[in-house]
């Protein structure tokens, strides 16, 4: 499959070459220079290509594995611990027998289209814009940047009870694994959505990231609701991985070139491979969940993504493609797409709404245009993942809802709170650079993930 993926890439290498080289074609020496440069480029793309498979398989086997150990060291009765074992590593056999599959269908099918290794964007980024207060964790702080008696743990909203079932949740479920995206309107409470945005815009105003809102009640609403609506669409009970996300988008900032915490996602990208996404039966495992916190449009912001039917290597996690969605190529750092761009699918939404994708499915988050600048798209986002899917072994422990209704029952200080803010800024690191200051200061306060 390396060396497969060589052979495509190195058409249009060859073609950089030539041009850069400026070759007429007469000189002999000329043309073995060539021809050697070639195979040395050839060689460095199977060595690339091999690793970064061997990686993604190392990764996915040392999960299922570590889960079957950690069940038979763990579970008090022996037959239920084999056979949870049992269906661990069926699953797990059951990903590979499909790659299997795929391999025999796509070896020596690739097409001469340009592809290159990819490019991680690592961006400056800010927190808190000049001094850190001293105290984070003092709840006082936070109650009066919204300028109201109540603070973390009370924001003036009334609690909002769950909202009601989708109507047809079989059909959604269908229309889900069929195109790969589901947008469900009007399934959270709008009133939580426009309060968690005074929030955020507070949060701006006093130089906090967007993330902070989680230190308030009203975005744990839009989670728990929203915790209703996956566990039905996964079909069964979820957890909640601790990468929360929040974003207010700054059209100013943005086109200025500034990298900022709360920016949007622009690379077209994939969160987790085919395989770590679904069971091997095909149904997800894996919600990725994004809450429109404001009225979303193509012009401040909205997210987009590419349905199932547009992508042709959904499901293909054995291919160098699946995972480098967008690539540099050989001419002049030009990006190239894998993927068609004329089936891209904005999504735009309400207060109120819930957009939600497979774990694989391609998306990214437009930026915010001019004509969008004075109410910019503010979300935020969030992974649920079925309690019986294994978890990566090197990722931090998901959350539970009662661990979470612990942790936001915790009275007297920030800590708690702070912690899960803590956490969400660590996953995101590769996108934005956390100020010292700020990691300080919450490294202080906030307890974090156990």
């Amino acid at each position: 499959m390396a060396d497969a993926t060589a052979k495509k890439k190195v058409p249009t290498l060859m073609a950089a070459t030539l041009l850069g080289a400026r070759l007429g074609g007469s000189n002999p020496k000329e043309q073995v220079k060539l021809k050697v440069r070639m195979e040395k480029l050839k060689e460095s793309i199977v060595r690339e290509a091999t690793v970064r498979e061997a990686e993604m398989r190392d990764k996915e086997e040392k999960s299922a594995i570590i889960a079957a150990i950690d069940c038979l060291e763990t579970t008090k009765d022996q037959e239920e611990a084999i056979d949870r074992c049992f269906d661990i590593l069926r699953e797990r056999l059951g990903h590979l027998y499909r790659r299997e599959e795929q391999f025999k269908a796509v070896r020596g099918a690739y097409d001469e289209s340009s592809s290159d290794e990819e490019i991680d964007e690592k961006g400056e980024g800010e927190g808190a814009r000049g001094r850190v207060p001293g105290d984070v964790g003092d709840l006082g702080y936070w109650r009066g940047l919204l300028e109201r008696e109540e603070g973390p743990g009370s924001d003036g909203v009334r609690p909002a009870e769950e909202p009601a079932a989708p109507s047809d949740p079989l059909d959604m479920r269908r229309e889900l694994r069929n195109r790969g995206f589901l947008r469900v309107r009007g399934s959270l409470p709008s009133e939580k959505a426009s309060a968690s945005k005074a929030i955020v815009c507070k949060l701006r105003d006093a130089g906090w990231p967007p993330v902070f809102c989680f230190l308030y009640d009203a975005p744990w609403d839009l989670v728990k609701a929203s915790w209703g609506q996956a566990e039905l669409l996964l079909g069964g009970p979820c957890v909640l991985e601790p990468s929360l996300a929040a974003f207010l988008l700054d059209h100013r900032r943005s086109t200025g070139g500034e990298r900022y915490v709360g920016q949007n996602f622009a690379l077209p990208h994939r969160d987790y491979t085919y395989s770590a996404s679904t069971f091997s039966d095909g149904e997800p495992k894996i919600l990725s969940v994004w809450v429109p916190l404001n009225e979303v449009t193509t012009e401040n912001g909205c997210m987009y993504v590419v349905p199932r039917e547009f992508d042709e290597n959904f499901d293909k996690d054995g291919t160098y493609e699946h995972m480098s969605v967008q690539t540099t190529g050989g001419m002049k750092d030009r990006r190239f797409l894998n993927f068609p761009i004329n089936g891209a699918k904005p999504l735009p939404g309400q207060p109120g709404d819930m957009m939600c994708w497979f774990g694989n499915t391609i998306h990214w988050g437009a930026s915010c245009h001019s004509a969008g600048a004075a109410d910019p798209r503010a979300s935020i986002a969030l992974v649920f993942r079925r309690a019986d899917a294994v978890q990566e072994f090197d990722a931090k422990a998901c959350l539970t809802r009662q661990e979470v209704e612990r942790r936001l029952a915790e009275a007297g200080s920030a800590e708690e709170r702070l912690g899960f803010v803590k956490d969400a800024l660590g996953y995101f690191e590769h996108w934005y650079d956390v100020p010292k200051g700020l990691r300080e200061a919450i490294g202080d306060a906030g307890g974090g993930s156990k």
